[in-house]
């Protein structure tokens, strides 16, 4: 077994080369850490069995299947089939909060 992750691993491109070679070899590449990032990780490897989950005690254990996009249901994480990690936006939020708004108009040719 060998060890991927988003964030120290060489991000997705890096996590995934890894995983494949490990593959040629049969060995499983388990994700390690947590996150959507991850998350998305373990979905995307075929080789993996492994999601990190963080638990300090039995009533986070119970909870699992309460956290959001990274619940965990009878054992499994699902992640979302939308495009992307599963973030969403307010950009109207966002522009309203801004300091400074800079819009790139020129396209350099």
């Amino acid at each position: 077994m060998t060890r991927v992750s988003t964030f120290y691993k060489g991000g997705f491109t890096g996590s995934m080369k890894i995983a494949h070679m490990a593959d040629s070899f049969g060995m499983r590449a388990q994700v390690h850490g947590m996150g959507r990032e991850n998350a998305q990780l373990c979905a995307a490897i075929a080789n993996n069995d492994y999601y990190e989950q963080l638990v300090m005690d039995e009533a986070q254990i119970k909870g699992l299947d309460k956290l959001g996009p990274l619940a965990i249901t009878d054992g499994y994480l699902n992640v979302t089939d939308e495009p992307g990690l599963g973030y969403s936006f307010d950009f109207d939020a966002l522009d309203q909060t801004a300091l400074t708004k800079v819009s790139v108009t020129e396209k350099i040719e």
